[in-house]
């Protein structure tokens, strides 16, 4: 099944990246996130560049939520081992962002 999805793939690929979703307003999900900052080397360079405060700042989480979830997806399928450590990261960091959200809908 998987060798024949390969060939199947950039048709995959076309349909995900670029048909209009509603879930994005009519907007393709490449039109919402370009994709080659959710790239495996634009997510290790954003991992290098943010530190720890990737994972601890307000900063990053709302203005790169799709890109943590990006890193977040990619870390299990490329580091299985470390996928629960990760699954636990990410649940902190939608928490923190509901949070976040919370109090902005407050003030």
């Amino acid at each position: 099944m998987i060798e024949r999805s390969i060939e199947s793939l950039p048709r995959i690929v076309e349909i995900g990246l670029r048909t209009p979703m509603r879930a994005f307003a009519g907007k393709a999900l490449c039109d919402v996130v370009d994709p080659g900052r959710v790239s495996p080397a634009a997510l290790a360079d954003l991992e290098r560049t943010a530190g720890t405060a990737l994972t601890v700042s307000s900063h990053y989480l709302q203005s790169e939520g799709l890109r943590l979830l990006a890193l977040a997806s990619y870390n299990v399928a490329a580091k299985p081992e470390s996928a629960a450590a990760t699954a636990r990261d990410f649940e902190i960091w939608m928490r923190r962002l509901g949070t976040l959200t919370d109090a902005a809908q407050v003030a």
